[in-house]
């Protein structure tokens, strides 16, 4: 029971993604998280899968600094769980892409700013 409300919350926000109602996604990618921490505990992979929700809808509104917050905070909890199976190893190693793609377009952003100095 505990699982299917999880995944109904995460579905949610997926659809609502998918409209690009990033607002909405968001709220509901909090609940999920909190849902996830009480159900399953903090270093759980459905927190860890709570948690790229909320840093993927954060980016989408432009909040660049609170996504990388909790990028970093969905690789500790990855990096915490229990990785028994392929398809969580690879939500895992598509969380750290994500970082490193994050951090190389902060690294040029800067770059070119420097640059029209």
């Amino acid at each position: 029971l505990k699982t299917r409300k999880w995944i109904k919350l995460k579905r949610q926000v997926m659809e609502l993604t998918k409209e690009s109602k990033y607002e909405e996604a968001l709220g509901i990618a909090e609940e999920a998280n909190n849902f996830a921490i009480t159900k399953f505990g903090e270093n759980s992979y459905e927190r860890a899968e709570s948690l790229v929700q909320i840093w993927f809808s954060e980016f989408q509104l432009g909040k660049i600094g609170e996504a990388k917050e909790y990028y970093e905070k969905s690789i500790e909890a990855y990096e915490s769980s229990v990785l028994d199976k392929e398809f969580k190893k690879l939500s895992y190693v598509t969380c750290l892409f994500g970082l490193a793609s994050l951090h190389i377009k902060q690294t040029n952003n800067n770059y070119n700013i420097n640059r029209r100095i």
